[in-house]
C-alpha cells in the first residue's frame, strides 16, 4: 500500500474512534465557555431580577446578613459580580450562598462542587468516569493532532479551497469535507495542542494562605475596604533614564 492510501485508511479510522470523544469535549467547552448565562437562565431565583446597573450594596451588610441566619458559618471566599445582572456571592464549606448585589438580599443557596459547572467539567476532562475516563480524552486530544495533520497531508495534492458550483453527490460531500477540513484544522491543532499542554501541567490545587491572626488591641480592615484597596492602588510613574 502506499503512503497516501495507509494515511487515508488512519485518516478515516482515527476521526471515527476519537470523533466521539472529541465531540463531547467541544460541546461541553461550549458550554462551559457561557456557564453563568446558562446557569442563570437555569436557575433565575439566585440572581437579581432587576439590572444593578452600577448600583452596589455593601458587601459587609451582605455578611451581615448570612451570620444572622447562619450564625457560625465560615466564609471561605467572595466572588463580587461580572456584572449588572450578576450575583455576590460568598464561598461557605460546601455551599455558595448567592446575594442581590444592589440590594443586600440573600437570593438563595446552591450546592458548591455539585451542580451544572462541576458537571460539565468533570465531562470535559473525564467523560465522567475519573482517572480512565481522563486518559481517554488525553489519547483522544493526542490522536485529533494527528487527524488535523494527516488531513492537511491528504489535502494537499487535492488543493480544495472552496466549494465548486454544480458540484453534486460523492464530489460535494468530497469539496465539503476538504474545506470545512482545511479551515477547522488550524483551530483544532490550537484547541488540541493548549489542551494536551493543559493536562501535562495539572496538578494540585495549592491551598489557600491563610493570613496571620491580628495582634491584640489591633482593628481588623472593614471588608468594603478590604475589597477596594486594589482599585485605589496606582503604579508609581516610569523612571526615565
Amino acid at each position: 500500500m502506499s503512503i497516501r492510501r495507509v494515511l487515508l485508511w488512519l485518516h478515516r479510522w482515527v476521526g471515527v474512534i476519537s470523533g466521539l470523544v472529541i465531540l463531547v469535549a467541544a460541546v461541553t467547552g461550549a458550554l462551559l465557555v457561557i456557564e453563568r448565562p446558562l446557569h442563570r437562565w437555569l436557575e433565575p431565583s439566585l440572581y437579581p431580577a432587576q439590572a444593578a446597573y452600577g448600583v452596589r450594596a455593601a458587601v459587609e451588610n451582605a455578611l451581615g446578613v448570612l451570620r444572622e441566619k447562619h450564625p457560625g458559618m465560615r466564609v471561605d471566599g467572595v466572588g463580587l459580580p461580572r456584572g449588572d445582572r450578576d450575583a455576590l456571592t460568598f464561598f461557605a464549606g460546601n455551599r455558595v450562598i448567592h446575594f442581590d448585589p444592589s440590594s443586600g438580599e440573600l437570593l438563595g443557596s446552591r450546592p458548591r462542587r455539585e451542580g451544572l459547572r462541576q458537571s460539565l467539567m468533570k465531562l470535559h476532562t473525564h467523560l465522567l468516569a475519573g482517572a480512565a475516563g481522563g486518559t481517554v480524552v488525553f489519547v483522544a486530544t493526542i490522536l485529533s493532532i494527528a487527524l488535523a495533520l494527516s488531513g492537511i497531508w491528504l489535502w494537499w495534492p487535492l488543493r480544495i479551497g472552496w466549494l465548486r458550483r454544480g458540484a453534486k453527490g460523492r464530489r460535494f460531500q468530497l469539496e465539503l469535507h476538504s474545506v470545512a477540513g482545511l479551515y477547522s484544522s488550524a483551530f483544532l491543532l490550537v484547541i488540541a495542542i493548549t489542551g494536551v499542554t493543559l493536562h501535562s501541567l495539572h496538578t494540585a490545587h495549592p491551598r489557600i494562605p491563610l493570613s496571620a491572626p491580628p495582634a491584640a488591641g489591633s482593628t481588623p480592615i472593614p471588608l468594603d475596604a478590604a475589597l477596594n484597596a486594589p482599585r485605589q492602588c496606582s503604579l508609581p510613574p516610569p523612571v526615565r533614564t
